[in-house]
């Protein structure tokens, strides 16, 4: 991704909305060259606008020291996707078909932990969010649970459990369910509210339920959350949060909005970012909340949904 693209998008959307939070994601936001390189164009960049909420994404493989000194005191959350404190269980995750060598494999492992080891020193366990998304049959015993647990208390960061979302009708067997979770985090002694939701029912989505783990060593609130796309009430949410997805053109010479993470519908901004035509981009935010808006209520509930409707819906606004 350009990030003089994206940081003269983001001046112009901070300037002309009312915007209040930007995440850095992926794929995994580290492997940029401008992290590689230590330059940091877009870390020093943000260290100007104070009234933002930051936050980074990411696996934590290349989160290291350097990176972290960075954005520890300007970001409000770091999020760690890891999954699993256990090699052998991360490396089934993270690993599809064997593509990298055992060797390989705890190399990476090792970068991880040393590099979690360095964040828990820093005292901003509370804005660490470690993040695993539970899967049926790998990573969802009471054993796994409580490890990951543990791990977050003895390092003061918050747990955040993930529910699995398939992408095809056959992966559907891999989810946990919120009741069958949360009944198996109750007997850890994870504490929830009584009148916490433990059902999945697609007409009365929530994303996202807290609670207490009450480790001796240091009890923190955790998160379970779900994202439910393609179901009505998810998708109703989503559009009234007002979510936007920025993402980068194959060659990293432009950018595009996608209305939807999950759709494949792009809408370009390169050129309006380039004149610095302000009024054409908040009009093509504007047609992409309205693409989103025809989305919820389509009753498709799985990742391929954007080949039903995507052709004459955009053409009609455009």
């Amino acid at each position: 991704m350009d990030i003089d693209l994206i940081i003269k998008l983001s001046d112009i959307i901070i300037k002309n909305t009312p915007i209040k939070s930007i995440d850095f994601s992926g794929g995994e936001p580290t492997t940029h060259s401008d992290f590689l390189s230590q330059r940091f164009k877009l870390i020093n960049w943000t260290k100007k606008h104070s009234q933002i909420r930051f936050s980074l994404h990411s696996n934590g493989i290349l989160l290291k020291p350097v990176v972290i000194d960075q954005i520890k005191d300007n970001f409000s959350r770091i999020g760690l996707s890891i999954h699993s404190v256990n090699f052998d269980i991360w490396n089934k995750i993270t690993n599809l078909n064997n593509h990298y060598s055992k060797n390989e494999q705890i190399k990476k492992f090792n970068l991880l932990m040393n590099n979690i080891k360095y964040i828990s020193d820093q005292n901003i366990g509370d804005k660490i969010f470690v993040k695993s998304v539970v899967i049926r049959g790998v990573n969802d015993s009471e054993k796994e649970l409580k490890n990951l647990l543990d791990f977050c208390a003895e390092n003061k960061f918050h747990p955040k459990f993930l529910e699995f979302e398939p992408q095809y009708p056959d992966q559907e067997k891999f989810i946990v369910g919120r009741c069958e979770l949360f009944e198996k985090l109750e007997k850890l002694g994870c504490n929830f509210t009584s009148d916490a939701p433990k059902h999945n029912d697609p007409n009365s989505y929530i994303p996202g339920v807290n609670f207490e783990y009450n480790a001796k060593i240091g009890a923190k609130t955790g998160l379970h959350s779900i994202f439910g796309c393609g179901d009505k009430a998810a998708c109703e949410s989503c559009y009234l949060f007002l979510c936007m997805f920025v993402k980068s053109s194959e060659d990293g010479g432009g950018v595009y909005l996608k209305p939807c993470s999950t759709l494949d519908t792009r809408i370009d901004l390169t050129h309006a970012i380039k004149k610095g035509d302000t009024k054409q981009i908040l009009k093509l935010f504007k047609i992409s909340r309205e693409y989103l808006m025809l989305a919820p209520g389509l009753g498709i509930n799985h990742w391929n949904k954007e080949n039903n409707f995507k052709t004459k819906l955009l053409s009609d606004f455009l």
